[in-house]
Formats: C-alpha cells, structure tokens, sequence
C-alpha cells in the first residue's frame, strides 16, 4: 500500500495487494499524526489496483480502523475505475458522518481538488 501524505491536509491512498491487518498500523502513524498536528484529515483513496482483502478477518479489522478513525475524517474522495467499487463508498455513507464522494474514471486533479474544497463552502 503506498501511503503520500500531503502538507495541505490529506493522505493519498493507494493500496495496491490484498489489503491485510498489519497495513493499518502504517496507515494508523499518517493518519494518527495528522489528527494530532491539526485535529483531522482528508482522504483520497485511489481504487485502480485494490485487489480486496487477504481475508475476511482482514476485512473485520478494515472495519474497526474506519470506526476508530472516521470521526475526524472530514472528506473521502474514492477514486474508482471499476462499476463494483462504486459501492463501496455508496455502502459505507449511512455510518459515517465523512462526506464521501466517488470519482469514477477521473484523474487524480479531479479528486484533489474537491479534497481541497472547504466543506464550509459546499451546497
């Protein structure tokens, strides 16, 4: 999972191998360290090559992070290239109080830019 973190608060995602349990720790050190220095973060997860989880405990573990973390989360941009990973999101967005939108087929500047976006300013 490659992990870029960014100076104008937002982490860039890009898992890449079925994602397993130990990933969350590395992903837990961006994002914990954004939410001490300034309170929350943003996130722009880029499906290209998500190839799911090792396993369904992996997957259980995926869950309890979004749990612990989303809360100060203020955006998830998906970036999506398949119509299955257009649920995800669509799944995930009556738990969460993140303001989450999918970009399916776009390039990254798309996404970025609605991460950068004030949420103050959105209708």
């Amino acid at each position: 999972m490659k992990i870029i973190t960014h100076e104008t608060n937002y982490i860039e995602i890009h898992p890449s191998t079925p994602i397993k349990e130990n990933m969350f720790n590395e992903l837990s050190k961006h994002i914990d360290c954004f939410i001490e220095h300034k309170g929350h973060t943003s996130l722009l997860i880029d499906l290209q090559n998500f190839k799911g989880w090792h396993s369904f405990h992996d997957f259980i573990k995926h869950i309890q992070f979004i749990q612990h973390h989303h809360r100060n989360v203020k955006k998830i941009a998906f970036m999506t290239y398949n119509i299955w990973q257009t649920y995800l999101p669509l799944i995930m967005k009556p738990f969460l109080k993140t303001k989450i939108h999918t970009f399916q087929n776009c390039s990254s500047d798309v996404a970025k830019d609605w991460i950068l976006h004030p949420v103050s300013q959105e209708g």
